[in-house]
């Protein structure tokens, strides 16, 4: 495909120290991919997730705040499917966009939710980190979307072993903000 081509090239353009600053356009076409990998088959290799997630610093500021915007729209939007790739490649600069207090309230009831009930442990460790590294954002979730989170949290089964102890971690985190 020639986005691919195009990314391709972008990468190498970064890799390179180039400083691009490009507009919506590519923004728009990133946030494309990023809707096609929830209906993609298949896993992207490591390679590719260092790569993409590259991307964004090829936008100016305007555009890059836009396009960390519109994904955290768009897996608000797509809470009910695995959004596990996306994760891997933007969800740690989606963190530090600075864009996910904004709609703090809102990622915890319809996207945590989700991410909850699917149980996959990509998803799970992105949501763990949100909470540890997103500075304020447990604060901007009211009480009752925490106590809904906390109780999710506590009727979570079948989930990795490598989960269970986060889950404690984040329920105790709940309870002392609740208190």
């Amino acid at each position: 495909r020639s986005s691919d081509a195009l990314f391709h090239l972008i990468i190498h353009l970064l890799k390179m120290g180039e400083s691009l600053n490009l507009g919506h356009s590519f923004a728009d076409a990133l946030l494309e991919w990023a809707k096609s990998q929830i209906r993609k088959e298949g896993e992207l290799t490591e390679q590719q997730v260092e790569d993409f997630s590259k991307l964004p610093n090829a936008l100016a500021k305007s555009s890059r705040e836009t396009f960390w915007k519109n994904l955290r729209d768009l897996l608000i939007e797509n809470a009910d499917s695995d959004i596990s790739k996306i994760l891997s490649v933007f969800g740690t600069g989606l963190m530090s966009s600075g864009v996910l207090k904004e709609k703090a309230d809102e990622i915890v009831r319809r996207l945590f939710s989700e991410i909850i009930e699917r149980g996959l442990e990509v998803e799970l460790q992105w949501m763990f980190q949100v909470f540890e590294k997103v500075p304020g954002f447990l604060q901007e979730v009211p009480t009752s979307s925490l106590e809904d989170l906390k109780e999710r949290l506590e009727k979570a089964s079948e989930l990795p072993e490598s989960i269970i102890s986060k889950i404690e971690e984040l329920k105790d985190k709940i309870a002392h903000e609740i208190a």
